[in-house]
């Protein structure tokens, strides 16, 4: 009876000390990079707005991703060299190198450059890559002609709840840049002295409401999708551990984490994980 007593203790105190070993539980890891597919369908047209010009267009689109402080513009503060010179000339060389220098102190991590402008109605289609660190994608584009007008794709956030959006669309968001103060498309220059806050852009619709009453200018939609199934690294974990949270669905509450392999032996014995 004493030795039958013996043998049965003997996994009790097996299991015990196996748990005392099993690390308090890390939370999930964090996502891979994602490529996502960046369309624009404008459709900005004089079925759409009042004045239509003739040539209508935009500007080679001009994008990062990037984290909250990696911001380009701001609406309500002054326009950088970039924004200017992309608002006024669809030219994007100062603008790169904002972006450039952004990617430089680690606040973005990718660049799109659009290798072309497009017409109005018409669409534009890039690729750019994400990371955990960089989630929030922005893209700006000149309406052509046009003073300083542009519209754009802000700051907008693709990593929701640890997971990658399999596809958004937005409606562009027009801004007038604060840098010339003509009234209409085709208006000479008229520099504004001094510069003026970036504020969102006022046009009538073609049943002509008034500028003062029409609502922010839309001049089409951005549609973000990625490329692909964003995946994430297991590297970090045993493959067990691995294959237990994605069978979890990703829950680290049932799921647990990186495992010692004390651990991970215990664990195998009492079933709790599976290979």
């Amino acid at each position: 009876m004493k030795t039958r007593y013996l043998l049965l203790l003997a996994p009790l105190l097996f299991l015990a000390a196996c748990q005392s070993d099993t690390p308090a539980e890390e939370p999930a890891p964090l996502p891979g990079a994602a490529l996502y597919r960046v369309t624009f369908e404008a459709t900005w047209s004089a079925s759409t707005h009042a004045n239509f010009p003739y040539g209508a267009h935009f500007s080679p689109p001009m994008g990062l991703s990037h984290r909250a402080d990696g911001l380009i513009y701001r609406p309500g503060q002054l326009a950088s060299k970039g924004i200017k010179d992309m608002a006024e000339l669809g030219h994007n060389g100062f603008l790169r190198t904002e972006i450039n220098a952004l990617r430089g102190s680690g606040a973005a991590l990718r660049l799109l450059d659009g290798a072309g402008g497009f017409n109005s109605p018409g669409t534009f289609t890039d690729t750019i890559r994400l990371d955990a660190d960089h989630p929030l994608l922005a893209v700006v584009t000149m309406i052509a002609p046009s003073p300083d007008w542009f519209a754009a794709l802000e700051a907008e956030n693709l990593l929701v709840d640890g997971q990658w959006v399999a596809r958004r669309s937005v409606p562009a968001r027009a801004y007038d840049a604060g840098t010339d103060s003509g009234p209409s498309f085709t208006a000479p220059n008229q520099p504004t002295t001094p510069a003026e806050p970036i504020r969102p852009l006022l046009l009538p619709p073609a049943t002509g409401m008034a500028p003062a009453t029409a609502p922010p200018w839309a001049s089409g939609t951005w549609s973000a999708s990625t490329k692909g199934r964003p995946g994430y690294r297991p590297s970090r974990w045993s493959r067990a551990c691995w294959m237990r949270w994605r069978a979890a669905g990703g829950n680290t509450t049932s799921a647990g984490t990186r495992c010692s392999a004390a651990a991970r032996a215990c664990r195998a014995r009492n079933r709790l994980w599976k290979a």
